[in-house]
């Protein structure tokens, strides 16, 4: 076993880590987690205390994402709380599920689906509609160029923002 994080000791790049669920761990072992951090310290707060990072042994997180970032190449949006457990694959890459808030996403944003590279590099996959608000996808396999999402709703642009009755596969390369 080796420790990564632990719940009291300061998270990578913000806060301190309060909750942590059970990481996801690629055939490297790297882990992806997320993490709920310590309202009242270094300026978290119900704002900005959700994160998810990527690690491989203690002090090597490197922070993805945090709630309250800036959403790439979209200003004035920020991610939303990102609670969501993220996928890994056998690249380190992280996918993960955030809604957005800002300009043109209306109460509590609408879910996007992200994908990071190692570095920490953030690209989206696919937003998904503003009428598919509340409607929770979960990211079931992840490879290098597919993903397989479960639940939720269709975000592609002929799905139109429907729920997805099953699983379905999606071309990450065609997405972008």
């Amino acid at each position: 076993l080796i420790l990564i994080a632990r719940i009291g000791e300061a998270a990578h790049g913000c806060g301190v880590y309060n909750i942590l669920p059970a990481p996801v761990i690629n055939s490297a072992g790297w882990a992806a987690y997320t993490s709920f951090l310590q309202s009242g310290v270094a300026g978290t707060d119900f704002t900005n205390d959700t994160a998810i990072y990527l690690g491989q042994s203690q002090g090597t997180g490197l922070k993805i994402v945090r709630e309250g970032d800036p959403v790439p190449n979209m200003p004035g949006v920020t991610f939303g709380q990102v609670y969501s457990l993220p996928a890994i694959n056998d690249s380190s890459q992280v996918a993960f599920v955030a809604p957005l808030d800002g300009p043109g996403f209306t109460g509590s944003g609408s879910d996007s689906i992200w994908v990071s590279d190692a570095a920490g590099n953030l690209q989206s996959a696919f937003t998904v509609g503003v009428g598919a608000k509340g409607a929770f996808a979960t990211i079931t396999a992840f490879g290098s160029d597919r993903m397989l999402v479960a639940g939720g709703v269709d975000p592609t642009p002929s799905g139109g923002g429907l729920p997805l009755a099953s699983a379905s596969e999606y071309d990450l390369k065609q997405a972008r």
